[in-house]
């Protein structure tokens, strides 16, 4: 599949992206403040919650740093 780079561009700048990209922030933010939380104020160092925000938190910024050629290339 091949998408013109000057449409991804408008895409990326729709405000439905730029809403999903702040949703992704927004998760970041939250995984980031769950971790912190059970860690600093709970004193609970769970190895499966630093492993399921540690995942949210990749996923999230894969999303938001997807490219044209990433498109292509899984599309």
């Amino acid at each position: 599949m091949r998408i013109d780079p000057d449409t991804f561009d408008e895409w990326q700048a729709h405000p439905i992206t730029e809403a999903l990209y702040r949703v992704c922030e927004a998760g970041i933010k939250e995984a980031t403040e769950a971790w912190m939380q059970s860690t600093l104020a709970g004193g609970n160092c769970d190895p499966m919650l630093l492993k399921e925000m540690r995942t949210r938190i990749a996923v999230l910024r894969e999303i938001q740093g997807l490219s044209v050629t990433d498109f292509e290339e899984r599309a």
